[in-house]
Parts: C-alpha cells; sequence; structure tokens
C-alpha cells in the first residue's frame, strides 16, 4: 500500500469528467490532478442536429458513444421537444454513459459487460445481423472510425450526428513536473486517441520524467500511439472510479 499522497493521478480527461473523478476518488492515499487535454463545448450551429432529430424515426438503433453525446443529446431534445420512436433500439459504448441514458430516457439501454469499447459493443446480439437497417451514431465532431466501419461491415447504414466539438489544449509539462515530482508514484490517465495525439506532440527531450511515469489508457490504440513515452502503460477494462482506485493502489509497480 502507497503511503499517505504518494500516489498522484494527473488526469487528462474534460475538466467536467475530472472533477466527477475527483469527488469519487477519495480515498487518503490518492491526489487527483486536472489537467485537461480537451474542452468540450456546444457546436456553433444546431441546424444539422437537429434535422437528424426530426428524422429519428428512419433509424433502428441509436448508439451513444459518451456521456458528452447524451448530454447535448438531451439539451436538443428538450429544446426541440422530441419524443423517442418507441422502435429504436438505444446502446452506449460505457455503464456511466448508459446509466444516464437510462436516467433521462427511461428505457432499456444495451451495452457492453465487460471491456468498454465499439469492438465488444458490435458482439451484442442485436448486431449480429443489420443489413438493410440504418444506424445513428451520437458523437462530438471527429473521432475513431471503428465502429462505424465494423457495423458497416455487418450490412448497416450508419450516419453520424454530432453534438458536441472538441478544442485541444495545451499542457504545461515543465510546471506539472513541478507539481508531482513529491510524488513516490506518477500517473497520467489519457482516454482519447486524439488527446493521445496532441500529448505525444507538445512532448520534447526535456521531459524524460514522463520514462519514470505510468499512464492509465482506456483502449489499445492509445496504448499503441503513446508507446515509449512511459514506463508502463495499463490498459483499464472501464473508466469506473473503484477500477482505477484499485490500479493505483494495489499494482505491481508499488
Amino acid at each position: 500500500m502507497a503511503n499517505i499522497k504518494n500516489v498522484v493521478l494527473i488526469s487528462t480527461r474534460p475538466e467536467e469528467n475530472n472533477r466527477q473523478l475527483v469527488n469519487e476518488l477519495v480515498h487518503k492515499d490518492i491526489e487527483v490532478l486536472s489537467c485537461p487535454l480537451t474542452e468540450i463545448t456546444a457546436l456553433d450551429d444546431y441546424a444539422q442536429f437537429d434535422h437528424q432529430l426530426s428524422k429519428l424515426h428512419a433509424y433502428r438503433h441509436l448508439i451513444f458513444i459518451s456521456t458528452n453525446a447524451v448530454k447535448f443529446f438531451m439539451q436538443r431534445v428538450k429544446l426541440n421537444l422530441v419524443a423517442l420512436p418507441s422502435t429504436l433500439i438505444v446502446s452506449a459504448i460505457g455503464p456511466t454513459t448508459k446509466k444516464m441514458l437510462q436516467k433521462n430516457l427511461h428505457l432499456a439501454v444495451h451495452c457492453p459487460k465487460d471491456t468498454y469499447d465499439s469492438e465488444n459493443l458490435i458482439k451484442l446480439n442485436i448486431f449480429h445481423d443489420l443489413t438493410g437497417q440504418k444506424i445513428l451514431i451520437v458523437r462530438g465532431k471527429g473521432g475513431r472510425e471503428a465502429l462505424k466501419q465494423l457495423l458497416e461491415q455487418n450490412g448497416a447504414s450508419v450516419h453520424y450526428a454530432e453534438c458536441y466539438q472538441r478544442n485541444y489544449l495545451h499542457i504545461d509539462l515543465a510546471g506539472l513536473k513541478k507539481r508531482v515530482e513529491k510524488f513516490s508514484h506518477r500517473y497520467f490517465l489519457i482516454t482519447s486517441l486524439e488527446s493521445a495525439k496532441k500529448f505525444k506532440s507538445d512532448v520534447n527531450e526535456k521531459d524524460l520524467w514522463l520514462n519514470n511515469s505510468f499512464c492509465l489508457v482506456n483502449h489499445e490504440s492509445i496504448a499503441q500511439e503513446l508507446g515509449g513515452l512511459f514506463k508502463k502503460i495499463v490498459k483499464l477494462r472501464s473508466l469506473k472510479s473503484d477500477l482505477i482506485e484499485k490500479e493505483l493502489l494495489h499494482s505491481d509497480v508499488h
């Protein structure tokens, strides 16, 4: 077990996600630092998205990528007084997104059971035969194409409904080093491939201290992108705070 405040988690998720993590990760041995690599904001123009909301009856499946997708989707649904068709099958990539959907929509939501990513979502029985079915993926602008490609391979016609945007932020790694050098165990949390690319572009030859730090990620593609920067990269099964805490306190690196 680590000593009191001997472990620091540097979370690069958006500020709202970091605030939630700070509230949930209250173990006395862990300090959480919020260092967002992305800022989530509303779109400048919702004309296209609102039009897609008016055509929900044309789709068989509605898939949500993140809690941010749910948040901005619900804002527009309420503003436009949209009623979801009862024929829609709703799915989420992860358990937190699923819980948020259930709270807001009061209906059944499908989700992977163990590993929360696109590859495991499409293994659900509801996606086995998608021939001729139309699917709408609710997400932010940009992002991975893997889910769309996998669904199309199963015969679906897939469209995006993009309802928020990301602004990529700079982290002062030199200043961060001074803030965390007192901790024996330093962990980064990086959960977006685009954020990982941005982070990697900011690293220079002066940032060798990262080689003695660890990194938690939630997807193999992020681990591959960051390969060689950290002492060790650990892939999490999910971003639940209890699983993150377990990794921080009981990892074999201590």
